[in-house]
């Protein structure tokens, strides 16, 4: 029986190479059936068919990377240039030798080299890739960014200047020979290493020995005669920001997928989307409707347009309407009369003019050349839009819906669950197009919303105070002018609801300090005068209220409709907006957080009732078809890998290997601080009323339990007589008691409060009776004012009756032993030698920030924050902040952060960074683009300004936010604990199993993906913690920039290393250390004034987005960390 047909997937066929010369060179092997040649960016691609697999076998024999893979035979080091020799000989000629593989961009005038290590390659010149160097003794490879410097060489081969020592090149940063060594910027397991260091161990290592971590400081000098690179515009942002990321929509290609760590397989909730006809045509016309309304209603107008027409259209309902077919109207346009019902049967019909004219034709050719790499470089954005709403138009009939830029939203409003404050918990589902190599997806995940519950208003008022009814609400809190009712007030606004006597719909706009009994209005009423609400409903509806004691409502923004509370009802399908409280928070987590198998089928579910069976509309599936759209029932299977966890060291020959993500402290009793500060300059203050506060557990934590702790990790406390606890309850005296705390700690240790040494206390331990207020201050006044660290307790969490909560001690040494400038832990040097080039480039991790106010939030001032590490072993990192105003998306002043950061990084290690990596925390898949340039844009500028334009950056997105959820196949590859993936998991491509010589398949391949990552940009989804309870969700890596040209495997690795090093936990966290800090200190950052988060009382008030005098004085009120306590982690 003969043998079916074979595909050969040859790579990198050269761009000149005709078809005809290929189908030569593959029949002398045996009969070809077909050959198909796609061009690709820089080299084309070939897939031959042949009849026979032993005849495919022997056209690669001699081939390196040869695999099968879903019956094709798959070849990554099969090569036909364009200068090769094509002579059809006999079939007995071997295939073309391999050709070496293809050169990385170089940033300096020296030969290109080859990346990677092909020690098959013939054309190599050495093993490693790397052209052939004379050996370097260990003196020449010295660096003083070591941990442990050598004798007898000078710091000054460090400095920024050119003046002295070897000659070298300005702005250079070691000897020429490591340069001609480094010229292609590329890395290699092979390439030439220093000699082994034993610092990177443990051994020998105590906590004398911090220092080692950094360089002595050296006066910073600059490179006066380094020039940036030339024909480039320097002159601005957005001149340097193109530069940097080619001028262009391109961003940072993927240099290959990641190898290293176990193979899985793993479920995605993504479904296969396809066109019957890939190319196929849409028509595009601009619509308007007049008289202009709210989207919602213009979206009603359009649709009952499309149906008296019986046209197939879908709308954005703003200005763009897309037809399956062509419309029947003149070029210039034409106009349509569409009569809208009202819900209200007594109030007469809407009449609306719509006016539609043809602007172009939208083709899914362009997409579906996006996605297989053979087109454009940006996704062609209307083309998602359209398949959003094609494929939201079922799901809107039955659930109430709302839309995103990325995705739609569809709950369940009717059959909610209470949580605490008076809202509800609306469950459902979202959905969002995707794209990945060669197909479009469809994801569909759980989702959970709060919203208004529907019916009286005054049930939704009971329920804010944790009531049933308004009865049993205290009449305290409804008096008018009461703090309750400002909240109340705020809770209320623009909810909509309806006046039960006349069904007239009205949007709150507060609450009154009246009653329907004292609030007085003139009648309109010839004679009447001045009335009152509870007596001219009951004149003119024939009303009685049964609650005139009840403030009143006001609807509308003049304040001349006021409304009793009783008669007014909330409509359905109202989502809350502003910000949960920790309460509700918790609540929410409680209902919503499911194993992964519970959430798998969920999901699947959701697949059913969106699109196949929930309600009692058609099918997707045929809603579709006039489209020519096909949605896959099946769930996506991708491949996915577990790396292997890091060594964690710490301090005395301790070491932990982890195990699931946990460091496991609590039982690793040797274990020491890889650098641990003991404390003795320290004090307590307790805010509250000691009465409500277990003072005894108080004191058994501070007197046994962290003393015991901290001495077991290597950072031991001072131990402290209790009698000298502050207690204070006075909100006007926290200022006082920080003096008296810094006072009294500097008294027990010792030391003269009155010295320039002995300044300011260690720390100072405050315990809250609740969250308040009181913890504003502290933070207020102790950062910007006093230059005081400060470490707070949350009495109600800390403290359970007669005992200290489980792994408290713990947690608290590691955040005091941080605070006071120790280090917890280091991970292994092989690591951290991947991002430092095995310690010879000094290399800054900055992770950045930008916290929007909550909607609905008082004022629209955002928070931007950047912190970066000082240290070659990247735990320590310092931090600043910046208020700007508005909602603008990127960080107005990150040249000036980043200026400032360097300088003190000079100032410790003795020189510059010439190599930063940038984790940047909250951008939104729409605003990558401008977000990337113009961030990017201001890190050129600040290199510049210090002199060293020719220091590498990589740029990096880092989301938390998306809709991929992912669920293990195999059970063994799942936490035994929880169901989730284990802590490792990485997830960068689809099911192909290239060689690892093979640079990338992106630009090669034709073959179907069962990937979910971009379809050629430089990402990739890591669980890099083990969920405590519910489905974990990976963090998202999206590389926009990458000078440094890390390959997968060590950009991936060194991004999972990392997550072990984040000093408050004795676990893995979800994201990398410098994205965590950022947002802690962008958190703190708004205590940073008078008032704390809300703000002084002679503040602006209400929003400041529109006026720059406000902004200008509400920005004002903002103060500066003291310099004190600036170079220290006060925000962890």
């Amino acid at each position: 029986m003969a043998s079916a047909p074979i595909t050969l997937l040859a790579r990198r066929v050269g761009k000149n190479v005709p078809k005809p010369e290929i189908e030569a060179v593959f029949s002398r092997y045996g009969s070809i059936l077909e050959v198909q040649l796609t061009p690709g960016r820089s080299a084309n691609l070939a897939v031959v068919k042949f009849a026979q697999k032993k005849e495919a076998e022997q056209a690669v024999r001699g081939c390196n990377g040869v695999h099968w893979s879903d019956g094709s035979l798959i070849v990554s080091e099969l090569d036909l240039a364009e200068d090769e020799d094509q002579d059809s000989g006999s079939a007995n000629v071997p295939p073309p030798p391999p050709l070496p593989s293809r050169q990385t961009q170089s940033y300096s005038n020296e030969p290109q080299i080859s990346r990677g290590n092909d020690r098959n390659n013939p054309h190599s010149n050495t093993s490693s890739g790397y052209p052939q160097q004379p050996r370097q003794t260990p003196n020449e490879r010295y660096s003083p960014y070591d941990i442990q410097p050598r004798k007898n060489f000078p710091i000054q081969e460090w400095q920024d200047s050119t003046g002295s020592g070897s000659g070298r090149e300005p702005g250079r940063y070691s000897s020429s020979s490591r340069e001609e060594t480094r010229a292609a910027g590329r890395y290699s397991s092979q390439r030439e290493r220093s000699p082994p260091r034993q610092e990177w161990s443990s051994q020998g290592r105590d906590r004398t020995r911090q220092e080692d971590l950094y360089i002595k400081p050296e006066p910073i000098s600059r490179a006066p005669n380094a020039q940036p690179p030339q024909n480039m515009d320097w002159t601005s942002s957005a001149g340097i920001a193109g530069q940097a990321m080619g001028l262009s929509r391109d961003r940072a290609g993927r240099p290959g997928f990641g190898t290293k760590g176990q193979a899985i397989r793993i479920w995605a909730n993504s479904y296969a989307l396809s066109f019957d006809i890939p190319s196929r045509d849409f028509y595009q016309y601009d619509i308007s409707v007049k008289p202009d309304t709210i989207r919602a209603v213009r979206r009603r107008v359009i649709e009952q347009w499309a149906k008296e027409t019986q046209n197939i259209a879908e709308t954005d309902a703003e200005s763009i309407l897309w037809s399956v077919r062509e419309l029947d109207i003149p070029v210039a346009g034409a106009e349509f009369s569409v009569v809208l019902a009202e819900d209200d049967a007594r109030r007469k019909p809407q009449k609306f003019t719509i006016k539609i004219r043809f602007t172009n034709m939208l083709s899914m050719g362009d997409l579906h050349k996006f996605v297989n790499n053979q087109g454009p470089t940006e996704v062609p954005r209307a083309s998602l839009t359209l398949l959003q709403l094609i494929l939201a138009h079922r799901p809107k009939m039955i659930y109430t819906s709302f839309h995103k830029s990325t995705h739609w939203g569809f709950y369940d409003a009717y059959t909610p669950s209470f949580i605490k404050g008076g809202l509800i918990l609306g469950a459902g589902y979202q959905q969002s197009v995707k794209y990945t190599l060669g197909t479009l997806l469809l994801t569909i995940d759980v989702s959970n919303t709060a919203f208004y519950p529907c019916g009286p208003l005054m049930d939704l008022v009971a329920r804010v105070f944790n009531k049933t009814r308004i009865q049993d609400v205290d009449r305290r809190s409804l008096q008018p002018g009461s703090t309750e009712m400002a909240r109340l007030s705020r809770f209320l606004k623009n909810v909509s609801v309806t006046a039960s006597n006349i069904k007239r719909n009205y949007k709150i706009r507060g609450i009154s300090d009246k009653t329907s009994k004292t609030f007085r209005f003139m009648s309109r009423e010839q004679g009447v005068g001045m009335v009152t609400v509870q007596k001219y409903f009951s004149t003119n509806y024939n009303i009685n209220l049964r609650y005139p004691d009840l403030p009143c409502v006001i609807c509308s923004e003049d304040g001349q409709i006021v409304l009793p509370m009783e008669l007014l009802d909330v409509k359905v399908g109202q989502r809350h907006q502003g910000k949960l409280s920790d309460i509700q928070t918790t609540d929410i987590i409680k209902l919503t957080a499911v194993r992964p198998d519970v959430r798998l089928r969920k999901i699947q579910d959701g697949r059913l009732e969106l699109h196949d069976c929930g309600g009692s509309e058609p099918p997707t599936s045929e809603l579709v078809k006039p489209w020519g759209l096909n949605v896959s029932k099946e769930m996506r299977m991708v491949d996915a890998r577990v790396l292997s966890a890091p060594v964690v060291t710490g301090g005395r020959n301790s070491t932990i290997t982890p195990c699931d993500g946990g460091l496991d402290y609590l039982h690793a009793h040797n274990f020491k601080f890889f650098h641990g500060i003991p404390l003795e300059a320290w004090s307590i203050a307790v805010f509250g009323n000691d009465r409500n506060i277990n003072m005894k557990a108080v004191e058994d934590l501070f007197s046994k339990q962290l003393p015991m702790e901290c001495q077991k990790r290597g950072n031991a406390i001072t131990a402290r007589r209790f009698t000298d606890v502050l207690i204070f309850q006075d909100h006007n005296a926290v200022e006082a008691t920080l003096l008296e705390a810094n006072r009294v700690a500097l008294f027990e240790a010792d030391k003269d409060p009155n010295s320039a040494e002995y300044g300011c206390a260690q720390l100072i331990f405050c315990i809250y009776e609740q969250k308040g207020d009181f913890y504003d201050q502290v933070k207020y006044l102790s950062e910007t004012k006093l230059g005081l660290m400060t470490q707070g307790l949350l009495a109600t969490k800390l403290f359970k009756k007669t005992f200290v909560g489980k792994g408290v001690p713990t947690n608290l040494a590691l955040k005091v032993n941080a605070k006071i400038g120790g280090i917890n832990t280091t991970v292994d040097g092989r690591y951290l030698n991947k991002l430092s080039q095995w310690g010879t480039i000094p290399t800054m991790i900055l992770g950045a920030d930008l916290s929007h106010p909550p909607a609905g939030a008082k004022e629209g001032l955002s928070v931007a924050a950047v912190v970066a590490s000082m240290d070659r072993a990247f735990v320590t990192y310092r931090a600043l902040e910046r208020i700007q105003g508005g909602r603008v998306d990127s960080i107005t002043d990150l040249k000036g952060m980043v200026i400032e950061h360097a300088k003190q990084f000079h100032a410790i290690n003795g020189c510059l960074p010439r190599r930063f990596i940038l984790y940047r925390d909250g951008v939104s898949e729409g605003q990558l683009q401008e977000v990337g340039l113009q961030e990017v844009g201001g890190l050129r500028s600040a290199l510049r300004e210090l002199g060293i334009p020719d220091a590498k950056i990589t740029f990096v997105i880092v989301s938390k936010r998306h809709s991929h959820r992912f669920f293990a196949a195999d059970q063994r590859d799942a936490d035994v604990k929880n169901g989730n993936l284990k802590p490792g998991t990485v997830i960068d491509k689809g099911n192909f199993h290239f060689d690892s010589n093979l640079e990338t398949i992106i630009e090669f391949t034709l073959m179907r993906s069962t990937g979910v990552t971009h379809p050629f940009e430089f990402d990739f989804y890591l669980y890099s913690h083990a969920g405590i309870q519910g489905t974990s969700r990976p963090i998202h890596y999206h590389v926009l920039m990458d000078e440094n040209q890390f390959s997968a495997d060590e950009f991936q690795e060194i991004t999972y290393s990392m997550c072990y090093t984040y000093a408050r936990a004795t676990k893995s966290v979800s994201l990398t250390p410098a994205v965590y800090y950022a947002h802690l200190a962008a958190d703190r950052a708004r205590y940073h004034r008078p008032g704390g988060v809300n703000g002084s009382e002679s503040g602006t008030g209400g929003s400041i987005v529109g006026g720059s005098s406000a902004e200008a004085a509400a920005i004002a009120e903002f103060h500066s960390v003291m310099d004190s306590i600036k170079a220290k982690m006060y925000y962890i």
